[in-house]
């Protein structure tokens, strides 16, 4: 499938107060405790001024000290994230010198507040391609994999799995040297948050991109036990973000990969992706599972699942078309045969995408 990004961060306000911005935005932008969209508004608001430059690098160097780190990263993460504005501010803190700073900061591990600021600004500091790389340069992957050891309840692993989210979004080199330092498994240890976890939808999101194309990382993803987790996340249907990327990760690992279909068969998954179709042709959930499904070949096993679910599967007209064609080779053979067992499974099946017997 397509690559998947990631929602912007949610939460609580900004951290701490800070006092030294740049005229004339210095009174709006010292109050740092504010809400959220209150950060947001002020970004909107002032982002196109001469003074922005200014006011978004004076926060760089607070970074350094501890005292005022946290309320730091968290502005630059706030400040960064509107629609219109984020790509001029993430270049900003870029060409200031902020990403080495904000990786510096990581290395507090999962239990401190900085570390989970500063992985939050990362995240969307990560959106443009000239970050990405500027943060793997800056030595950003190993310690966002490292964070993700604080588990499903830590801000810091949510925050982390999506700035590593958006670094492997377009961007090979990044997903090769996430793999390399062990995020695969951890990713996958966070898979079992469940649907309701953003950690897990997260996690979900990297290991979607990560398994496009690359066929390491695909065998990886499988052999770290992923396949069962992301049928799992299936289960909440197609207005999940976790289903939405679970799926696309499947999507992923079934391409072209005869062991990683069947896993994905065995796990349970062919009735989890036919309960999907429900959402129709208009849900994006609905069209990659149905993709998923023929690109697996399993089709008896898919039609078995359609009949037991009474699914329509005539909006997706690729997959509808390749049951078809099963469906009547299955029931000739079967009209042609003895077995009376098989003939019913075949007219069953028939049935379900409305071929009709002889």
């Amino acid at each position: 499938v397509g690559e998947v990004g990631p929602a912007g961060l949610g939460g609580g306000g900004a951290r701490g107060v800070l006092t030294y911005m740049a005229d004339p935005v210095a009174a709006a932008l010292s109050r740092l405790n504010q809400t959220v969209e209150e950060l947001g508004a002020l970004a909107e608001t002032y982002a196109s001024s001469e003074a922005w430059p200014q006011a978004i690098a004076s926060l760089i160097s607070p970074l350094a000290a501890p005292a005022t780190a946290a309320a730091a990263a968290s502005a630059l993460s706030y400040l960064s994230e509107p629609a219109g504005v984020a790509e001029n501010s993430h270049n900003i803190i870029r060409e200031a010198g902020g990403i080495p700073p904000l990786v510096a900061l990581l290395a507090g591990g999962a239990e401190s507040v900085a570390a989970e600021d500063a992985a939050g600004a990362l995240f969307n500091v990560a959106a443009t391609s000239a970050n990405k790389e500027a943060i793997r340069e800056a030595g950003g992957i190993p310690p966002l994999v490292a964070l993700l050891a604080g588990g499903v309840e830590s801000g810091a692993a949510e925050n982390a799995a999506a700035a590593l989210w958006n670094m492997v979004i377009g961007c090979d080199v990044n997903s090769d040297a996430i793999r390399e330092a062990g995020a695969i498994p951890q990713l996958v240890a966070l898979l079992a948050g469940g649907v309701e976890s953003k950690t897990a939808e997260n996690a979900a999101g990297v290991l979607c991109n990560m398994a496009s194309g690359n066929t390491a990382t695909c065998d990886a993803i499988r052999e770290a036990g992923a396949i069962p987790q992301l049928v799992a996340l299936l289960a909440v249907g197609t207005e999940s973000g976790a289903a939405e990327n679970a799926v696309g990760a499947l999507a992923n690992l079934a391409i072209d990969c005869d062991v990683n279909r069947d896993a994905i068969r065995e796990a349970g998954g062919i009735p989890s992706l036919v309960a999907l179709l429900a959402g129709g042709a208009a849900s994006g959930v609905a069209e990659t599972a149905a993709d998923t499904l023929k690109e697996m070949e399993h089709f008896d096993a898919v039609l078995s699942a359609v009949a037991s679910a009474h699914a329509d599967t005539a909006a997706f007209e690729d997959l509808h078309a390749a049951l078809v064609n099963a469906a009547t080779a299955r029931l000739e053979a079967a009209e042609a045969g003895t077995d009376v067992a098989a003939l019913e499974r075949a007219i069953e099946q028939a049935a379900a995408v409305a071929v009709a017997a002889a």
